[in-house]
């Protein structure tokens, strides 16, 4: 997958283009980040185990405040990971074209 902005800094989703189909075992916190003016904007993929369930979390990140997103969804189903990036990058351009 090709970005308009950012750097990619990490990416171990395989293929988001693809039905994701990595083993739960070598899923972690840091699966793939996309960065923006030295990371001043961030958007984050990664892997969480939750009080509520195992599940993908995408946010978007500015002056690395992990503790308030600008954005944040929780993906609990692995079929709606590709669906809900698209949504979260459409978002993260937003920012960036403001």
């Amino acid at each position: 997958m090709k970005f308009k902005f950012g750097n990619v800094i990490k990416d171990d989703l395989v293929n988001i283009e693809t039905p994701f189909l990595v083993e739960e075992d070598f899923l972690t916190e840091d699966l793939f980040q996309l960065q923006y003016k030295d990371g001043l904007l961030g958007l984050d993929v990664g892997w969480y185990n939750k009080e509520f369930g195992d599940c993908f979390t995408i946010s978007i990140i500015e002056n690395f405040d992990w503790d308030t997103p600008l954005y944040s969804i929780d993906v609990f189903d692995k079929s709606l990971l590709r669906q809900s990036f698209l949504v979260a990058l459409n978002i993260f351009y937003g920012y960036i074209e403001k």
